[in-house]
Parts: C-alpha cells; sequence; structure tokens
C-alpha cells in the first residue's frame, strides 16, 4: 500500500469511527500486540506508546487525532489485511507501515505526549 493509499484509509476510518468503538478497538489492539512477536520496525513499541497516549486520561487530544490512531490500530488488528499476518514476519510489514504513517502524520502530537510524560514524572 502506498503512502497516498494509506492516508486514504486512515481518513476513511477515522472519519467513519465513533467514540463508542474506541474501547472495544483499544482492547483488542492491546490483545493482538502482547500476542505478537513482531518487532519490525518498532512496531509493538509504537503501538504500545499509541495505547498509553489513547489511555492517559490526564492528556488531552482531539477526536481527530484520536481516530487516526484507531483508524491505524484497526488495520493492526484486521488479520486478513493487504497482507495476512498468519505470514511470519512478513505478515507485519504492512501493519508496520500503516503505523508509521500514523506516527508520521501525529509527530506533532506523539512528541508532545513524550513532553507531557517527561514532565510529569
Amino acid at each position: 500500500m502506498t503512502d497516498e493509499a494509506t492516508d486514504q484509509y486512515i481518513n476513511r476510518v477515522a472519519n467513519a469511527l465513533q467514540p463508542s468503538e474506541e474501547e472495544s478497538i483499544i482492547r483488542r489492539a492491546a490483545l493482538k500486540k502482547r500476542r505478537s512477536v513482531s518487532h519490525i520496525n518498532g512496531l509493538t513499541d509504537r503501538i504500545g506508546l499509541l495505547l498509553e497516549m489513547l489511555r492517559d486520561g490526564d492528556f488531552k487530544f482531539t477526536w481527530t487525532t484520536r481516530a487516526i490512531i484507531l483508524a491505524g490500530l484497526i488495520y493492526f488488528i484486521t488479520p486478513a489485511d493487504a497482507i495476512p499476518d498468519v505470514i511470519p514476519i512478513v505478515g507485519y510489514v504492512d501493519d508496520a507501515a500503516v503505523i508509521s504513517v500514523v506516527f508520521r502524520r501525529l509527530r506533532n502530537e506523539i512528541e508532545r505526549y513524550k513532553k507531557f510524560l517527561t514532565d510529569f514524572e
């Protein structure tokens, strides 16, 4: 999937999301992360940071940002995506690419969150 196609996917899914779907997506992504052995491009670390952002009640950001994160997590939890996750290692390459696009799009918010964490300590 090209970056442009990934951006379109993220936009389409993010625009269709409802706040009521958030907890289910978070729960499923956390479960898949725990079961995942993939460390492609730090995928599990990146998923962990996104989940932490979503769960942190003290850190405030817009629904649009939440929806973009959730759209990336939906791709991650979908087993039959562009490259099925059942294919060892290779199955997570497309997931890592989608999460990389989420990180690029939300670079400023992610940096703000990291600063928030260090300021909070």
